[in-house]
């Protein structure tokens, strides 16, 4: 979803036929279990040597509470992990480029990466700052491919790509896509060739209003395997 390549792709894989299967935009948390706050959160059932599997979110600015449940809620319901809501931080000055008035999206996964210190499996950042990566004008959005961290900047999805303002419902159907994008980048899912697939590489906020809030058959099977691999599947017995 992001203007980028992501860290550690390679080249593109070849999708085979079938289209993805479009679901609507969660805009408040049911029926997907409600997001807790981490301070309130118990043991999870997917849990194993007392490690818990579960992803963080994190409000860097101003977001909102309606914005950040929209996520969590899409990401529970359409992924399949629980969601805690931990508390919000500020966006690290030393990520500010002054040439260019933007924040580089790696070294807020850097700082999250040094400064989040939680046990869950997995952690976003929403940002409202504009992200910027070095080779790149803009991002909506980064992951570490196959890594433990994605973040996402809302600062471009309200408008339209000749200024105008969009509506509430396709910003928060936009934060979704941007959102689920960059956590199935984690789940080492690679950017799809399938047009309407959420894993599209999506430039501009035209490209990401063409795609359907659904991932295609090929990367929900290959998301399904890798959470059930990383998630789900009991550790291997010591020998």
């Amino acid at each position: 979803m992001s203007r980028k390549t992501s860290k550690g792709t390679g080249s593109k894989l070849p999708t085979p036929p079938g289209q993805a299967r479009p679901a609507a935009v969660r805009t408040a948390p049911g029926p997907a279990e409600p997001p807790r706050e981490a301070r309130d959160s118990k043991p999870p059932e997917a849990e194993h040597g007392g490690a818990k599997f579960h992803l963080g979110l994190v409000e860097m600015g101003r977001i909102g509470e309606f914005a950040v449940r929209v996520v969590a809620a899409n990401i529970q319901a359409m992924i399949g992990i629980p969601v805690d809501i931990l508390p919000s931080m500020e966006i690290p000055p030393d990520a500010f480029q002054h040439h260019r008035q933007q924040y580089d999206a790696g070294l807020v996964i850097k700082h999250l990466k040094e400064m989040v210190d939680v046990q869950q499996g997995r952690i976003l950042g929403l940002v409202t700052a504009d992200l910027c990566s070095p080779i790149l004008t803009y991002v909506y959005g980064e992951a570490e491919v196959g890594g433990t961290v994605a973040v996402v900047s809302t600062f471009r999805l309200s408008q339209n790509e000749d200024g105008s303002p969009t509506t509430k419902e396709r910003y928060y159907e936009r934060l979704a896509k941007v959102a689920l994008h960059e956590v199935a980048h984690t789940f080492v899912l690679y950017h799809c060739d399938d047009p309407r697939c959420l894993m599209r590489f999506s430039p501009k906020v035209a490209t990401l209003d063409q795609i359907v809030l659904a991932f295609c058959d090929r990367c929900e099977f290959m998301l399904r395997e890798n959470v059930f691999q990383l998630y789900r599947r009991p550790p291997e017995p010591r020998r």
